[in-house]
Formats: C-alpha cells, structure tokens, sequence
C-alpha cells in the first residue's frame, strides 16, 4: 500500500517543482542629469515654384546664403549635416502643378551666446523654417552612469523577490535597454540666478533617461 502511494505523489511532486520559477525578469530605470552646453538646431530649406528648374535655382541660392552664414560664424563642417536636395510636384494630377523643395541642414552650436544672432541671420537671410534645442557634450557620460544606476535598481528589487521565494539571485541572462534624451528645466537653479537679460542665460539640464528590461536566474 505505501508504494502505491509514493507512485501517485511522484508525479505531483515533480509538477511542483516544474512549476517553481528558475528566473525573474524587471524593469527598471533611472534620470542622470547633466548641464546642457549645446545647441541644436534643425534647418529646412524649401522652395516652391510653377517649374523645376525656377524653384531649383532658388533653391540653390537659399543653400548659398547658408553657407555664407555658416561661414561668417563661423561653424566647422564637422559641426554640420544636411540631407541631399529633393525636387517633388506637389499634386502630379492637378491642373495647377506646382514644384518644391526640400532639404534638411543640422547644426551644433557649442557657443551658447551665439544662440539669438544665429536665429536672427537665419531669418535676415530668408530661412523662415528652423527648430533649435539643447543638448550636452556630456550625454554619453550621463548614459553609462544611468546603466549603472538601473541595473543597480533592478538587482535590488530582484534580490527581494529572490529572497521571498527563499531562493538566490544568480547571473544575468538577459537585458535590453533604451535610453531618451530631453531638454528639462531645473527650476532650482534658475531661481538661484539673482537677474539675466536673456532666457538663454539662465542654465538648462538635459536628462538622459534609462529603461532597462533585465532578467536574472533563480537559485
């Protein structure tokens, strides 16, 4: 009669056992701010004419004032990136048919106090379509320090639950990580600065945040 009922609980057994989790997986993030040193900026350029050739030409001549802008700064090409120039209809089907431009120039001012003049020329020169935003020389650094820092968080909270389940955490076995860049004010320090004659003066943190999706073994 007793082995009959060792039979019986085995297989029980082994499917509690089965059931027992050998992992446990995490997400986990983290904020690391930095000052913000640089200025982007997003430039488009575009043109729209009744013939391809006319608005190409202007085209062209809104390129080389610029170039010339760029030059008088003056700003390194290593500072610059552009996209090629394209030539499009904007309704092949229309009566009316017209041609437009478009081509998309990057810029890095690592001179903060350049900021307004460069906005100013821009317009003087009749780019009409930009975007600025701020980043930091300091982006990478923040990102290594926030893998750290998340992966710190998440081995902390697994070592809980590891603990609850009356187990040990054990190795990494897997993770995946993303990390956003953004513009955020520091109330803090701004409010620390007794009197500016420009917004621009008063210092900006850009954040780098960190997702992490971690997964560690179960001893």
């Amino acid at each position: 009669m007793k082995a009959f009922y060792l039979l019986i609980l085995l297989p029980f057994l082994l499917y509690s056992q089965d059931k027992t989790p050998d992992k446990v997986t995490l997400d986990a993030s983290s904020t690391v701010y930095v000052v913000a040193d640089i200025i982007y900026f997003s430039i488009n350029l575009q043109v729209e004419e009744p013939d391809p050739q006319i608005a190409f030409d202007n085209h062209k001549k809104l390129e080389t004032r610029l170039i010339k802008l760029l030059k008088d700064f003056p700003i390194p090409d290593s500072l610059i990136q552009y996209s090629l120039l394209s030539v499009n209809a904007t309704n092949p089907r229309s009566e009316e048919k017209k041609f437009f431009t478009h081509q998309q120039v990057k810029v890095k001012l690592t001179d903060l106090s350049l900021y307004n003049s460069f906005q100013i020329k821009l317009l003087q020169s009749g780019i009409y379509e930009f975007r600025a935003g701020f980043g930091s020389s300091q982006v990478e650094k923040a990102r290594s320090e926030g893998y750290q820092t998340a992966i710190d968080n998440a081995k902390r909270d697994a070592e809980i639950i590891a603990k609850t389940l009356g187990k040990r955490l054990g190795d990494i076995l897997e993770i995946s990580s993303h990390t956003n860049e953004f513009r955020q004010l520091d109330t803090s320090t701004a409010l620390s600065i007794p009197s500016v004659s420009s917004l621009i003066e008063i210092e900006q943190k850009v954040a780098a945040r960190t997702n992490i999706k971690i997964t560690f073994a179960l001893l």
